[in-house]
Formats: C-alpha cells, sequence, structure tokens
C-alpha cells in the first residue's frame, strides 16, 4: 500500500497491520516517514469496504520522479513504569530506636528520682524526670506559678512527648511504607533541642532567677554564662553519673541520623 507524507510529500509504501481484515472501519494506522521522521496515521480499509486505499500510484512499475520510501511501523514505546521513591524505611527504623530509647530513659528518670528504681548505675537520670512537674501541677494546681519556671520545669516532660510521638509516627510509617524526610529532620531538630534543654535545666533555671543563685553561692561570686552553662556538665563528671549524658546524646543522635538521610536522599534524586 501507498500513502504520502503530509508534511515533506514523499511517496511511502508501507505493508498493512496483520490483523487488517479485524480492524474496524477508520482504523489509522500509524507509520514513520522515513523521509522526515513524522509520525502519521493511515486509514486502512477493510477488505469487503468499497473505500480504496489513501493513495495508490498510477504506473508502481514505472520509475517515480520521486523517490520511493518504504515505511516501518514505529516501535512501540513501553509506557514509564512509575519509579517508586524509597521510602527510607532505615530511617524510620532508627528515628523509631532512638526516640523509644530517648523515652524509655526519661521515664527511668522518674523511677531513679522518686525513689522506685535504685539502681547505682542509674542514678544520674534522676535529673531528668518528666512526671514530677505534672504531678505538682495537678496538686497545686497552675494559680501562683511562674509561666518561665513552669516552663522550664516541663522540658522533660516536653521532651518525652516529643520522643514518644516520634516513636509512634516511625512506626506507623514503617507499616504504611511511606517516609517524609522533611518531618524526620525537624522532629530529628526538635529532638535534639529537647535533649540538650534537659541536660541545661538547671542553668536556664539561674538565668531566669538570677535570686536564686545568689542565694546559693551566698552573694559571694557570680559566675559567667560559659560557666552556667558547664555547672550540670561538671556536676555529672565529678559524680561519675555518665548515664546522664545519654539524654542529650540521644537528641544528637537522632538529629544527625535524619540530616544524613536527608542528604543521602537528595544525592540520589539529583543522580536520578
Amino acid at each position: 500500500m501507498y500513502t504520502r507524507c503530509p508534511s515533506c510529500r514523499a511517496e511511502i509504501s508501507f505493508e498493512p497491520p496483520a490483523n487488517a481484515a479485524s480492524l474496524p472501519d477508520g482504523y489509522k494506522h500509524k507509520i514513520k516517514c522515513p523521509s522526515c521522521g513524522v509520525t502519521i496515521g493511515v486509514k486502512i480499509p477493510r477488505l469487503d469496504s468499497a473505500v480504496q486505499p489513501t493513495f495508490t500510484p498510477q504506473n508502481p512499475n514505472a520509475v517515480s520522479s520521486e523517490p520511493v520510501y518504504t515505511a516501518q511501523a514505529p516501535e512501540a514505546v513501553a509506557p514509564a513504569k512509575d519509579k517508586k521513591k524509597p521510602y527510607g524505611r532505615a530511617a524510620n527504623i532508627f528515628a523509631m530506636i532512638f526516640s523509644a530509647l530517648l523515652a524509655v530513659i526519661l521515664g527511668i528518670g522518674h523511677l531513679v528520682n522518686n525513689g522506685s528504681l535504685t539502681v547505682d548505675f542509674l542514678q544520674g537520670l534522676a535529673l531528668f524526670d518528666p512526671i514530677a512537674p505534672i504531678m505538682l501541677l495537678i496538686e497545686g494546681g497552675v494559680e501562683g506559678l511562674d509561666i518561665i519556671a513552669t516552663i522550664i520545669a516541663l522540658i522533660p516532660t516536653i521532651t518525652l512527648a516529643l520522643a514518644a510521638i516520634n516513636a509512634i509516627v516511625a512506626i506507623i510509617c514503617c507499616a504504611v511504607g511511606t517516609y517524609s524526610r522533611a518531618y524526620n529532620f525537624i522532629w530529628g531538630f526538635l529532638l535534639l533541642v529537647g535533649g540538650v534543654a534537659c541536660l541545661f535545666q538547671t542553668t536556664f533555671l539561674f538565668m531566669a532567677f538570677p535570686d536564686l543563685l545568689v542565694e546559693i553561692t551566698g552573694g559571694d561570686y557570680t559566675p559567667s554564662i560559659m560557666e552556667l552553662f558547664m555547672l550540670p556538665v561538671f556536676e555529672i563528671i565529678e559524680t561519675k553519673a555518665w548515664v546522664a549524658f545519654a539524654v542529650p546524646g540521644l537528641g544528637i543522635i537522632s538529629f544527625l541520623t535524619a540530616l544524613f538521610s536527608l542528604g543521602v536522599r537528595r544525592k540520589k534524586a539529583k543522580a536520578e
């Protein structure tokens, strides 16, 4: 069969499809012009139809003044598969582990502080009691409480809530198979701030209430800001309560893990 390219007017010969007899009337067979490369649709008549081919040379055996091109059906392009982005299941697992550990350690801090747990190695966790401030608020109410002092006292409580929420969300993400690197990064940063803030809780208290510091030191010595931040660190070192560093340490590890996962996924996205 023959046709002409509507773009370059070249004469094209082509073979009808093998299932031409079963094709409906008006079916257009896709061919690619060998001259200009344009894909065109040629109407294929049925064998029992009176419709003639689109173009028939007057004398196919004569030497044509124009070259006759033999067309080939265009290569079928496979539909692009929807590439699923990696879900970061490993990042979810790490976020779940570190958040759960942080929540458990803060819970142990309450048990140590109220005397329920008397293991010597864990005594340093008494600095971080997330339950005691809640109990005090329940027993004494909120009337007459200083807002700043209340917020400082609730730092371990807020950190415990953040860690518990992040652990639960990470478990759900692992089960569903999805992952938001932005969420994990933000939550890792919040855990970093919460864990470090727990360590310097007394420093914030002294900074907010200088009179309390004067009362403790007798007014003979006024430490600098740097010395105030080093006070809890020196206290932990002197008492060898090394386990207390686990709270800020887990916050830092959570943030670094989220930051590393964010950087790796951005590199993979650029490579793709």
